[in-house]
């Protein structure tokens, strides 16, 4: 043959190179997409950067998810412990960020896998490259799972995105929160406080009045004492005796009003001691309740609420943002039936059609008329070929094993009647025999 001839060579045609050089990166983006090596490795390039794309946009997805429920199961399962903006509000952090990563990288596996259901079973559309009315309302149940998926990724995303304005306006709540509800008990305290103070200062105000009077009388008696010193160094007579008697007699009424003075200043100042020991404990009680509020406030701090905040701080900022996770989530599924069908969607069909041909399936298209003749649909019908030529052989079987025994069976009543009338003598005993033995 000359090179004219392989011009004109149907099978000489085709140069296009084939050969398929694939990464493991780009293997992953053509699993991510449900899309086949193998039927790949016949189609030209732009199929595969087609299925690339598809499976770079559910990758992505994935990854989102994984970020998003990360940060999400951080802020609903860590433990609370303070405000918002403080440090240490989460008790063990590592361990929560560990757990977190966890049950993230789970839950992104199943958006992975939803995503990729949702792309493969998405199907080609019908092969143009407009979105027609039955194909939308074909892809409704797809679309609602991608848009119930991105809604759920754009929560904590939000949230995270505005984090420093959400801390700062959910601190400001929990220390209000936290100023309501210990309202009352701080009132009290400052009442029973005040009530305790004023008890505590008129029974040292008591004992400083004792302590004065004393310090009064002991240096009125000192006064008297030199005085009389000096008297009696002048001469000791009748008035400096009057004196001494008069000055010991009062010194002997204060020893005794010191002995009764003590006596009450201690009970004073034990008073004053179960006053103060009242005070601190009115002190704990509202200390007390203090931190139960605080962490009852603290715990305000959830996934909920901050969702709450972000809306109400950023609503049309989180309704954008919402809006962009949903168009990456539905992308794929609308691109599906925006796609002309290539020769992957054709090779996969014929693919497919040769898997059902190896297992004797046929299926054979009719169509439904209505009354006027006009078609109403058109629907498949299977044939199993391989099921029903299995069941026609163990029909067959049953029917021959059946027949079988109806000959069996004539056979032994034939012959049973030839023994019967050569030796009716042996079967008319065997049957007496037996109604005997009944007897």
């Amino acid at each position: 043959m000359n090179n004219q001839d392989e011009l004109y060579n149907p099978s000489k045609m085709d140069v296009y190179d084939y050969t398929l050089e694939a990464g493991r990166f780009r293997r992953f983006l053509w699993f991510c997409a449900g899309a086949d090596p193998q039927i790949l490795e016949k189609c030209p390039h732009s199929d595969r950067v087609k299925e690339e794309g598809i499976g770079g946009i559910v990758l992505s997805t994935g990854i989102l998810a994984f970020i998003s429920s990360s940060y999400a199961f951080y802020s609903v399962f860590g433990p609370k412990v303070g405000y918002a903006l403080e440090d240490g509000n989460i008790q063990n952090p590592a361990l929560w960020i560990v757990v977190s990563i966890l049950c993230g990288l789970i839950w992104a596996l199943v958006i992975f896998n939803i995503d990729r259901f949702i792309v493969t079973s998405t199907g080609h559309g019908d092969g143009t490259d407009k979105i027609t009315w039955h194909e939308f309302i074909a892809g409704i149940p797809r679309l609602l799972m991608a848009v119930v998926i991105g809604l759920t990724m754009a929560a904590p995303l939000e949230i995270r995105v505005f984090k420093s304005e959400i801390d700062a306006e959910l601190h400001a709540l929990q220390e209000a929160e936290t100023a309501r509800n210990t309202a009352v008990a701080k009132e009290r305290l400052e009442t029973d406080q005040a009530r305790i103070d004023e008890l505590i200062s008129e029974n040292k105000k008591k004992i400083e009045s004792m302590q004065s009077e004393n310090e009064t009388a002991m240096a009125e008696l000192r006064k008297r004492k030199d005085e009389l010193a000096r008297e009696i160094n002048t001469g000791y007579g009748d008035r400096a005796k009057k004196r001494e008697a008069l000055l010991i007699k009062d010194e002997t009424a204060f020893a005794a009003s010191q002995q009764s003075s003590s006596r009450m200043k201690a009970s004073i100042t034990q008073e004053v001691e179960s006053l103060e020991k009242k005070r601190a404990q009115v002190q704990a009680d509202y200390d007390k309740k203090y931190q139960d509020e605080y962490r009852k406030a603290a715990s305000l701090d959830g996934l909920g609420k901050r969702i709450q905040l972000a809306h109400e701080l950023f609503l049309l900022p989180s309704i954008f943002l919402s809006l962009l996770l949903i168009i990456i989530e539905i992308t794929p599924v609308l691109i599906k039936m925006m796609l002309i069908r290539g020769p992957y969607d054709y090779l996969s069909d014929n693919q497919s059609r040769i898997a059902i041909a190896k297992s004797a399936i046929e299926l054979s298209e009719y169509s439904q008329h209505d009354g006027a003749g006009s078609t109403v649909n058109t629907r498949v019908q299977e044939i199993f070929h391989q099921a029903d030529t299995i069941v026609a052989n163990e029909r067959n079987k049953l029917q021959a094993e059946s027949e079988l025994a109806d000959v069996a069976y004539e056979i032994f009543k034939k012959k049973t009647s030839t023994d019967i009338e050569n030796n009716p003598d042996h079967y008319l005993k065997e049957m007496g025999s037996g109604k005997k033995d009944e007897g």
